[in-house]
């Protein structure tokens, strides 16, 4: 009786070792402690800088550049000053397809001139905006649509399955652990109508005071509920 008590200890201590460890490398092992992490103020005012969008939750920022290294290469993107990628095909400002989704959109890991909106503009002798932003679910590419006057304009929602997915998330750190600042809105529907439930964290302080909302978004976000608990 007695070895069997040290066995399921030592099992018990060699788990907790084994998750401690694997943590730091694999960001889909999660434990009590990812109920309410702590938000690092570094990051969130690199974020508040960037990305942040108080009524989307993230955005492209205008006039910005970035990069993002690959196993062999580095690949840069220019964002111009509406917001949109930069598409030297482009022959003014007036575009007349309009596309939107999330990193597939946008098309990560590949240079400005290697986008399929590029190649697309190129072949239809049209101007293609792309508007695509990492992370995003089809409800925010909708939100951010219709801030764009798109009167007799072709539009093009780009989607993958997780971009579907995203429509269900308050805060993404529920589907995709991690995602700390991953908060945005998302509709629900009544009657069946589009209700727009809008972004519950939309200021500097509230990032920091989360726990304060975490009642109402765990009511409300399926995965919460469905993956997270």
């Amino acid at each position: 009786m007695i070895q069997l008590i040290f066995y399921y200890i030592f099992l018990e201590i060699l788990v907790f070792i084994l998750i401690k460890i694997s943590k730091n490398r694999f960001q889909w092992i999660i434990d009590y402690s990812d109920q309410y992490p702590k938000i690092d103020n570094n990051k969130l005012l690199k974020f508040y800088k960037n990305s942040y969008d108080p009524d989307l939750g993230w955005i492209r920022k205008a006039n910005t550049q970035g990069f993002e290294k690959t196993y062999s290469t580095q690949t840069n993107f220019f964002i111009d000053f509406d917001g949109s990628r930069k598409n030297n095909n482009n022959k003014n400002n007036n575009y007349q397809i309009l596309s939107y989704g999330d990193s597939f959109a946008f098309c990560r890991q590949v240079n400005d001139n290697e986008t399929w909106q590029y190649f697309l503009s190129a072949l239809l002798n049209k101007n293609i905006s792309n508007y695509g932003v990492g992370n995003y679910g089809i409800d925010q590419a909708f939100i951010l649509s219709k801030r764009h006057n798109y009167k007799n304009k072709i539009i093009i929602y780009a989607f993958v399955p997780e971009t579907i997915l995203r429509i269900h998330s308050f805060w993404k750190h529920y589907l995709e652990y991690g995602n700390l600042l991953g908060f945005k809105p998302k509709f629900s529907i009544k009657d069946n109508k589009l209700i727009l439930e809008k972004n519950p964290v939309i200021k500097n302080k509230d990032y920091l005071n989360y726990k304060d909302y975490l009642n109402d978004i765990n009511k409300k976000d399926y995965f919460y509920s469905e993956k997270f608990l």
